[in-house]
């Protein structure tokens, strides 16, 4: 997974969290959106360690509970 293209992942994961709000966003405008509304994404990637071939996770943190930002 650490290898792919997983940016449309990333955009869906936007246009979800921004849905409620914004009946008009779509997985092409959610990063600008966000970004205009001050959202941060950060996609972190890491070699699949595991014997599962596929191991994949998306995480969606508010940034007030997270000390390091």
């Amino acid at each position: 997974m650490a290898a792919l293209n997983v940016k449309p992942l990333s955009q869906v994961a936007l246009m979800g969290v921004l849905r409620p709000q914004l009946t008009s966003v779509n997985m092409v405008n959610a990063p600008v959106i966000a970004r205009e509304r001050g959202i941060e994404m950060a996609e972190v990637k890491q070699a699949n360690l595991s014997p599962c071939p596929i191991n994949s996770v998306i995480s969606l943190l508010e940034s007030s509970h997270l000390s390091h930002m």
